[in-house]
């Protein structure tokens, strides 16, 4: 410290994305010299958790990266996470999928999970996806312990003669 100051900020970055394990200590102290006091706050330790996803990762060892569905059931692991299921047993379709007042309606059940998005697309053809407000509209969401169950439905109307898609997506 320069003569005179009292105190610093001192930055502590993470390398990478994924700790070794759930949570690291950092700590940092100040030791004595005769160039200066030390006061009664010498020392300071901060905590550093690692993302949730990678504590989800480190619970459910060897099932494979964000893209690969280990249980089969067609969901991804990053949608299973995102939603809150196992990805080592599968799991029934998580679109609960019907047509209300001209409108497609879909609920679904998501995790509390504050590090992963997801969001709905519907396709035509299933060749070119649109995604956002324009789309979807949410109507609910009730929220539990530990999930939220979310209504959405499409902006405009569809019928019987167009034929729609609609998937579930988590970044």
């Amino acid at each position: 410290l320069a003569a005179g100051v009292l105190s610093t900020n001192v930055t502590v970055t993470p390398l990478g994305t994924n700790l070794g394990s759930d949570q690291v200590n950092v700590s940092l102290g100040l030791l004595t010299n005769a160039s200066y006091l030390v006061g009664a706050l010498s020392n300071a330790t901060v905590v550093i958790k690692d993302r949730p996803l990678n504590i989800w990762y480190r619970a459910n060892p060897g099932i494979g990266n964000d893209f690969v569905d280990f249980d089969g059931d067609g969901l991804p692991n990053l949608l299973e996470y995102a939603l809150g299921r196992s990805p080592s047993s599968p799991d029934p379709n998580p679109l609960n999928v019907s047509v209300t007042n001209g409108h497609l309606q879909i609920v679904f059940t998501t995790s509390k999970a504050t590090d992963v998005l997801s969001a709905l697309a519907w396709s035509p053809d299933l060749s070119n996806w649109s995604s956002g407000i324009s789309y979807f509209e949410r109507i609910d969401t009730l929220f539990g312990d530990d999930f939220a169950t979310n209504t959405y439905r499409t902006t405009g109307l569809i019928s019987s003669t167009n034929m729609v898609f609609v998937r579930l997506q988590a970044t």
